[in-house]
């Protein structure tokens, strides 16, 4: 019976060992996360071109999902919406000024990208579950806009008019742009995993477009009585030349330069993150405990 007990005594005193040692080997394996982040969105065009705009940033915001796939890099999915805007009323530019445009876009963006993280990406122990690291990102997005102009107490819509003589490519003109377009999403940040499953970070994103017409001002002003010939040839007349508003005679001559078609729109989101990290505590075999 003596026996029988210290045998029992050693078993116990062995598998507190074990489990003492496992616990403190227990490690966290945090993987891909869900979120949400909100913030501001600003556009790079014709009409904002200089760092007196930066008072016509607004909202922007979307989800994102993280793959993190490696150590040290991840592959990141996203929707987002921002609204775009500007006027060449804040403009120095004297140009500019009499030329008085102004619009709103509000531009959806579906794009996905590859992330570099900056620290590697270990496996934590239990007791240390945070991670801190910057990040840079390259991609490739697909982004739908509508660019609209405050006319008469509405917004109107600015591609169906033809501002810049679109609806007729038959006397020379460019064809309508398209609404949606592709765009080369250039991303960075800093991200931080502050809890088991919860995550923060400050993100930036400059998303490069193959279009100059975010803002529908790109190339040259058209004859007046081509665009009172078409459909709504009153309101796009109106709307194609606003500088009568502020300043006589009109700046609108045939020909004359409107925007700049050598340099096409671009448009940034940057704002703060919160996710939510699929984690999943692994402990270790038995043939670690010391057996």
């Amino acid at each position: 019976m003596k026996y029988f007990r210290l045998h029992i005594a050693l078993v116990v005193s062995l598998a507190s060992t074990w489990m003492g040692q496992g616990s403190l080997s227990a490690q966290i394996t945090q993987g891909s996360e869900i979120g949400i982040w909100a913030g501001t969105a600003y556009s790079f065009t014709d009409i904002n071109n200089s760092i007196k705009h930066l008072p016509m940033a607004r909202e922007g915001g979307g989800i994102f999902y993280r793959w993190n796939f490696h150590d040290r890099w991840t592959l990141k999915p996203s929707f987002s919406y921002g609204y775009l805007r500007g006027a060449d009323s804040l403009s120095d530019n004297l140009f500019e000024s009499r030329r008085n445009l102004s619009y709103r876009n509000l531009t959806y963006d579906l794009s996905g990208s590859l992330e570099f993280n900056f620290f590697k990406r270990n496996r934590r122990k239990h007791q240390d579950y945070r991670y801190f690291t910057p990040y840079l990102g390259l991609g490739f997005g697909l982004f739908y806009h509508n660019p609209q102009a405050y006319f008469n107490g509405e917004w109107q819509d600015l591609r169906p008019l033809g501002t810049e003589g679109q609806n007729f490519a038959e006397l020379g003109y460019p064809d309508p742009y398209k609404r949606i377009g592709i765009s080369v999403p250039i991303s960075g940040g800093v991200k931080y995993i502050f809890a088991k499953h919860w995550a923060a970070g400050f993100q930036v994103s400059f998303h490069k477009t193959f279009t100059d017409y975010l803002d529908d001002v790109s190339t040259v002003y058209v004859d007046r009585t081509v665009l009172l010939s078409g459909p709504d040839g009153a309101l796009a007349a109106a709307l194609a030349d606003r500088s009568t508003i502020v300043d006589v005679p009109a700046v609108g001559v045939p020909g004359r330069q409107r925007g700049d078609s050598q340099r096409n729109d671009a448009y940034f989101f940057a704002g703060l993150s919160l996710s939510y990290v699929f984690a999943e505590l692994k402990c270790p075999p038995p043939s670690r405990g010391g057996f």
